[in-house]
């Protein structure tokens, strides 16, 4: 027992430093406590507080761990469910019941070796939840970058924490944000270079250079589900941390309970960190034809000679500048005046317009579009897009189409029952009805 509560099959660290003398493990207190701390770093032992005091640190085994989660069927996996398939592509997820049930509003998934070494520690085709009873300390909402930092923080200070993702492990940064993003950029600078070594007198001729798409962005699901399992694996949070991971949607039905997948879950403290999404602008004609995302665009399969990104921020400037350095014809369409509208200098907007200008980039800013459209000649389908820029009317036609608008924060649970959200362009922030201090997220 400690600080009033109990925990079963667990020690403190001195008294397994005296157990290992007594049985002369360890001939003197010194190699005893070497020996334990490798255990504990080797995950041999599970530390249930984290304090200064090494003596009074509570331990347990990791076989000793109660249920955090866990996978029912090992034999059931994405692989699985591509072998059936017979083919790399957009699958159906109308036969997978208990996927579906917790996760209904993914109605399919890209397929391919990659993605399903990455979905299989990131996203299992069938998880049962934990079947812990009593209250939590803390309940984590998101299973991002945020979320699973403030989930490991509660755990390392001794909290009982449980952590509820809808979607994938991982969140944007590890899926579609920064690691899939620098692979693909590490690609473009190989292609700039190739580019600009013809300036040193070196003649290579471009069909021995041609880019093969398909083989990059294999190359980029290929690193993503080598590097994020290491973070992000459900099994990581469940058998080295002790979290107990819910995998489904989740609402708000009492000042501290929250509705997981028809259980009701208690706590004492809740952390909100749903993160964001990609906001889809309302253009004409837009939802009749296919288009790419920021977390679709690794799906991408054949090299396109014209895209269109049609969006304004860090995002659409980011992936303008990749893609042009990939040998693309890149036309940038902004509804806003400037790129960058967060920027406090007017010069950084410059700047950056003026570099992407430079790289051969069509940049549009202040533009209205009028209608999305699809011609389809054969195996090839070009778009076209009709915009109002400065009185000027342009229509612009591609091979591929990219929607990179700003993301939108994502309040994915129903928070009417607990308290009041007032949400900002800055942060949100969620005022509890008993008056007490605003929290920030």
């Amino acid at each position: 027992t400690y600080k009033g509560k109990k925990y079963e099959k667990a020690f403190y660290f001195k008294d397994a430093v005296k157990c290992l003398m007594k049985i002369k493990v360890a001939g003197n207190e010194e190699v005893a406590r070497d020996y334990m701390e490798g255990l504990i770093e080797s995950n041999y032992l599970y530390l249930l507080n984290n304090i200064q005091n090494i003596d009074e640190t509570i331990c347990r085994f990791h076989k000793d761990n109660p249920d955090h989660g866990h996978q029912p069927d090992k034999s059931k996996s994405w692989s699985l469910v591509l072998k059936q398939a017979k083919v790399n592509s957009f699958i159906s997820l109308k036969g997978l019941t208990d996927f579906q049930d917790k996760c209904p509003f993914i109605s399919s998934m890209y397929l391919d070796q990659y993605n399903c070494k990455l979905y299989d520690e990131i996203r299992p085709v069938e998880w049962t939840d934990p079947g812990a009873e009593g209250a939590y300390d803390l309940v984590v909402l998101g299973g991002g970058i945020g979320g699973m930092a403030a989930a490991i923080k509660g755990v390392q200070r001794g909290f009982r924490v449980a952590l509820v993702e809808r979607h994938y492990m991982g969140g944007e940064h590890y899926n579609t944000g920064m690691i899939a993003f620098s692979v693909l950029e590490h690609c473009a600078e190989v292609m700039q270079k190739l580019a600009e070594a013809q300036i040193l007198g070196l003649e290579i001729p471009k069909e021995m250079w041609k880019l093969s798409m398909k083989k990059v962005m294999e190359m980029v699901r290929s690193k993503r589900a080598q590097i994020t399992p290491e973070f992000c694996s459900v099994f990581t949070f469940t058998d080295t941390y002790g979290i107990d991971l819910y995998l489904g949607n989740a609402k708000f039905v009492g000042p501290q309970a929250v509705l997981v997948n028809s259980r009701i879950i208690e706590y004492s403290k809740a952390i909100i960190a749903t993160g964001s999404s990609p906001s889809i602008p309302k253009l004409e004609g837009l939802f009749n034809i296919p288009y790419y995302t920021v977390e679709t665009i690794y799906n991408m399969t054949k090299r396109p000679d014209s895209l269109i990104i049609y969006g304004w921020g860090q995002i659409a400037c980011a992936y303008a500048q990749v893609f042009q350095r990939m040998q693309i014809d890149v036309t940038l369409l902004s509804e806003e005046k400037k790129l960058l509208r967060c920027s406090m200098f007017e010069g950084v907007n410059k700047y950056t317009e003026h570099t992407l200008k430079y790289l051969g980039v069509k940049v549009l800013t202040g533009v209205t579009v009028i209608s999305v459209e699809s011609n389809k000649e054969g195996k090839n389908v070009e778009y076209v897009i009709t915009a109002d820029a400065k009185g000027v009317k342009y229509v612009v036609s591609c091979q591929a189409l990219l929607i990179a608008t700003p993301k939108t924060v994502v309040f994915c649970v129903s928070v009417a029952v607990c308290g009041r959200v007032r949400t900002g362009e800055r942060r949100s922030r969620l005022r509890c009805r008993d008056g007490s201090a605003t929290r920030y997220v």
